[in-house]
């Protein structure tokens, strides 16, 4: 049991006193009323399931939408718990705490002590659209992103038994909240041979697993029936087509991998950079 002597007293976080909280449960109502006229034709639809995640993250840390009683059986002391969502994104307590449990899972369960190092893959404005309709070819996409990567690799080492090791995170949104779908993959910088040895990669051709990976998101686009020839003869006829590939940043041991992939899967709201003028009711 945490006492004052240690520093680990339980403090409530009072998420009715942030920004985003005020926000949401002043606005949103009237949000979801002006939505379908508003927003729909641009945005799409809004799920009952995006609506459903507003409501429990206004409950989340609320003593008043319910708490636990956790009392020390030795010393009697007892405090109370606010109830939490459990939600990602929307909530950056319980985001915050999942990323926790992910990185010491992976510390233990996942990452070997080898080298890694992240790879982002984004793709052009022309093509996000289609994302923003069918959230199902997210999936698609971390695939492209996959075969790319493993693509270069064999033509790397000339090695079809040698597999790098990858696990890919799917981000929705940029620095400003805008849609922006892309995949980062946290991979060993380096394949594993059959026998369990290690073997590093000479280097990162990001040029090429760039090309490879323009080429599998558009066949897999054209094979979907959602563009045509000409709209990806265009797309390759540009000086800068839109695909980028990243892979400078890298991690030496397991444990930087895990704070790593952290950042990877870091909540897309901050509440330090979130401010609310009252007057307008303008969010910066």
């Amino acid at each position: 049991m945490a006492t004052a002597n240690t520093g680990g007293l339980y403090r409530p976080r009072r998420p009715e006193r942030t920004v985003l909280y005020r926000v949401l449960a002043q606005y949103f109502e009237r949000f979801v009323q002006v939505y379908d006229e508003r927003f729909a034709p641009t945005h799409g639809p809004l799920s009952q399931g995006a609506q459903k995640a507003v409501y429990r993250y206004l409950d989340c840390g609320i003593f008043e939408c319910g708490f636990a009683r956790v009392r020390c059986g030795e010393c009697g002391h007892d405090f109370l718990v606010a109830f939490s969502c459990k939600l990602r994104c929307i909530c950056p307590s319980c985001h915050t705490k999942r990323e926790l449990l992910w990185a010491q899972w992976a510390v233990s369960e996942l990452l070997e002590d080898v080298l890694h190092r992240q790879v982002v893959f984004t793709i052009p404005k022309r093509l996000r659209v289609y994302f923003r309709y069918d959230l199902t070819l997210l999936g698609g996409l971390a695939g492209c992103a996959w075969r790319a990567l493993r693509l270069w690799a064999l033509a790397c080492l000339d090695d079809e038994a040698a597999v790098p090791g990858a696990v890919g995170f799917i981000q929705t949104s940029g620095e400003l909240l805008n849609f922006h779908p892309h995949i980062h993959l946290l991979i060993t910088d380096g394949v594993f041979c059959p026998d369990g040895a290690f073997e590093p990669f000479p280097y990162l051709d990001a040029g090429l697993i760039e090309q490879l990976f323009g080429a599998e998101l558009l066949r897999v686009l054209m094979d979907k029936g959602l563009i045509s020839q000409d709209i990806v003869d265009n797309l390759l006829s540009w000086r800068h087509s839109g695909f980028s590939v990243h892979g400078e940043v890298k991690a030496y041991d397991r444990d930087s991998a895990a704070r790593l992939g952290r950042y990877m899967i870091r909540c897309p709201l901050v509440l330090e950079r979130l401010s609310l003028d009252e007057d307008t009711g303008e969010v910066l």
